[in-house]
């Protein structure tokens, strides 16, 4: 399978919001949903996508997956020096895609950007809950850093030492 990364472009956002979309349906239908709709709507990702921060996976040729990456998360890390981490967010992949090792491409392109830019940490989070997702990350290299409350919501934060 040939993968490739490459930036989504403004006139996107669409696309960006079907993959999120379809990756949410499924969660729903086994769970909770990983988003609410509101936030994985056109109209709420467009900015987001205009800033080039949502990043295509291609599988021979093909829109896989979407992500995003954030140079700061004061809301979740605010602790976190700007410059020292990239926060990896909103990964989703097309069902005809899950389950085919496509993640690890995710976060080795990642951590890749993470080093360019001369960070030392890759880091996320996810809902407490999501058993299966965390150790979907903890797979892949991350580490469990704590648990936290935002509101009502259970967090879990993860990071990957790059440097």
């Amino acid at each position: 399978m040939d993968v490739a990364f490459r930036c989504a472009l403004p006139n996107e956002t669409e696309a960006v919001s079907e993959i999120l979309q379809e990756a949410n349906a499924w969660t729903a239908q086994h769970g909770p949903a990983l988003w609410q709709a509101e936030q994985i709507c056109p109209e709420s990702l467009q900015q987001d996508v205009e800033a080039a921060i949502f990043y295509f996976l291609k599988c021979d040729g093909l829109l896989s997956g979407v992500f995003k990456i954030l140079d700061q998360d004061p809301g979740v890390w605010p602790e976190v020096t700007s410059g020292e981490s990239l926060f990896l967010h909103k990964v989703a992949l097309r069902r005809a895609f899950a389950g085919k090792g496509l993640v690890s491409h995710i976060v080795g392109f990642s951590r890749l950007m993470a080093l360019e830019r001369n960070c030392n940490y890759l880091r996320l989070d996810c809902e407490t809950r999501r058993h299966s997702l965390k150790q979907i990350y903890m797979k892949e290299g991350f580490v469990w850093k704590e648990d936290f409350c935002i509101g009502n919501l259970m967090i879990s934060k993860f990071e990957m030492r790059v440097r």
